[in-house]
C-alpha cells in the first residue's frame, strides 16, 4: 500500500520533541519526506 503523500516533501520546524515530533512522524507514516529542524538544547 502506498502512502497518500508519496512522493511529497515536508518540513517540519521544532520537530525534536512534543507536537512538532509527533506531527513529523505521522507526516512519515503517510509516505512524505521529511526534513525535521529543531534546536538542541545544553
Amino acid at each position: 500500500m502506498t502512502g497518500i503523500l508519496e512522493g511529497k516533501v515536508a518540513l517540519v520546524a521544532e520537530a525534536t520533541r512534543g507536537a512538532g515530533r509527533a506531527i513529523a512522524v505521522e507526516l512519515c507514516r503517510a509516505g512524505a519526506y521529511v526534513f525535521a529542524t529543531g534546536r538542541g538544547s545544553r
